[in-house]
């Protein structure tokens, strides 16, 4: 972890806590400037006793963009950033999978992780006091994942264009005086593809399982749940990628085997919606998908 301002890090002490300790002591004469704890991610809780003495501001490290912080005085009222730390009795923080406070309440201060859906995260507490800065490094072990609630498609699949053609080209010299068998498999070489697009930015490259459409006898269905990256390209075979036929070259003859393949794409439209297990908040994306598939070959000799 980085850790910003021009300190010198004398000690790093680890603990494995989860449940509230007030026997914590952050500042004095000869407190280190860092110490650093570990609780759980969801529901874990820690509580440390400062010096108010010579105390400016309390504050949570994060980049400038970071919009989720809000703070609070005694009586609940959400005050500005930067207000005095005598009107500070909260620092609430929130995005889509993490949720935590960070309460004081005369010389305590308590950090309650209430929720953490991603990996352990790593907080760092700033305590600026008049002639010293401390830090106290807070890091959350992941706790349960968000949930995928629901898939969603619209009740029409979406726009299916059968127009797009592959053809590939095998020349044959058959120079004996018997014909000659060559086994054709029209789908080798040709993949089956899609793209599952969310709308929101925040679920770009989300891992789920899902309903993907696939083409079966003849018509787009929704038979499969195939694990996928959203934003990201899926590619996989059909189950009958590796059909094959027989073509028969006749005695003394040269010939190229035309193999055309008939591609069906398929534009589909839906919504997702994810479920963070602790909080119950929910969060919906809608999505476009794109998936091709061979649908039919046609195979034809053309004699030199």
């Amino acid at each position: 972890m980085k850790i910003f301002g021009s300190i010198v890090f004398s000690l790093i002490i680890s603990l494995v806590i989860s449940a509230c300790n007030s026997d914590v002591f952050i500042d004095g004469p000869d407190s280190p400037t860092e110490k650093e704890f570990y609780i759980e991610g969801d529901g874990g809780e820690i509580s440390f006793k400062i010096s108010r003495k010579g105390l400016v501001r309390i504050s949570i490290d994060h980049v400038s963009d970071d919009r989720g912080y809000t703070y609070y005085n005694s009586n609940g009222e959400e005050i500005p950033e930067k207000s005095p730390v005598s009107e500070l009795a909260r620092i609430h923080y929130e995005n889509r999978w993490i949720m935590y406070d960070v309460e004081i309440e005369g010389d305590k201060l308590t950090f309650k992780s209430i929720e953490n859906c991603q990996d352990i995260l790593n907080h760092t507490i700033r305590l600026e006091y008049d002639y010293t800065t401390r830090f106290i490094l807070v890091n959350t072990t992941a706790g349960l994942q968000t949930e995928v609630l629901r898939v969603e498609y619209d009740k029409t699949l979406g726009n299916i264009d059968n127009s797009q053609t592959r053809t590939k080209t095998l020349t044959v010299n058959n120079s004996s005086s018997n014909p000659t068998t060559i086994g054709i498999k029209p789908y080798i070489g040709i993949q089956s593809a899609g793209i599952v697009e969310p709308e929101e930015r925040w679920a770009r490259y989300l891992k789920l399982k899902m309903p993907v459409p696939t083409f079966v006898e003849g018509k787009w269905l929704l038979t499969d749940d195939k694990e996928i990256t959203l934003a990201s390209s899926l590619y996989y075979f059909t189950p009958d990628w590796d059909i094959s036929t027989d073509v028969e070259i006749p005695a003394n003859k040269k010939a190229d085997i035309l193999t055309t393949v008939t591609m069906s794409k398929l534009n589909a439209h839906g919504m997702i919606e994810y479920v963070n297990p602790i909080s119950e908040r929910h969060f919906t994306t809608s999505f476009t998908c794109t998936f091709v598939e061979p649908i039919d070959y046609d195979i034809n000799l053309i004699y030199e």
